[in-house]
């Protein structure tokens, strides 16, 4: 009878870490949750915050401080086009020899003369998917300031 109980809470715990190291610790989910954040840290003007998203953003702070304002002026025109988190396609790459996975935004201006904004969040498993790897992520964005 022991032996039977024994054999059931194992089962019961092998099934619950399954869960929780397949489900609710998975890649996927927290590259999610890292870009949601980030997005939630522009929306509230929150720049130290979004620097602690970033595996190397204490030392590119200059840079990711430039970033982030660009952002954060060209919001209103990119708000709408922010893919919803459920829908964001979660991408493979390699770089370097070493597979990450990447999200990609493109916000296209209302000027067409005016190439689209593109934010690429990199993501490694050596540095963890709830850190956003490449601490320079925005392109096409010298133009979106005065036009």
């Amino acid at each position: 009878m022991k032996n039977k109980y024994l054999l059931t809470s194992s089962i019961a715990l092998f099934l619950a870490v399954l869960f929780y190291f397949f489900v609710l610790y998975s890649p996927e989910r927290q590259i999610r949750k890292t870009v949601a954040e980030y997005w939630e840290c522009l929306d509230h003007n929150h720049f130290n915050e979004s620097v602690e998203l970033f595996t190397y953003g204490s030392e590119y702070y200059g840079m990711m401080s430039m970033q982030f304002y660009q952002l954060k002026k060209n919001y209103p025109k990119i708000k709408s086009q922010i893919t919803p988190l459920n829908e964001v396609k979660i991408q493979d790459t390699i770089i370097f020899g070493t597979k990450r996975k990447f999200v990609r935004y493109k916000f296209v201006n209302k000027n067409p003369e005016i190439k689209p904004m593109k934010i690429t969040f990199i993501f490694w498993r050596k540095t963890g998917y709830d850190k956003i790897h490449s601490p320079i992520y925005l392109k096409n964005f010298m133009d979106w300031g005065d036009k």
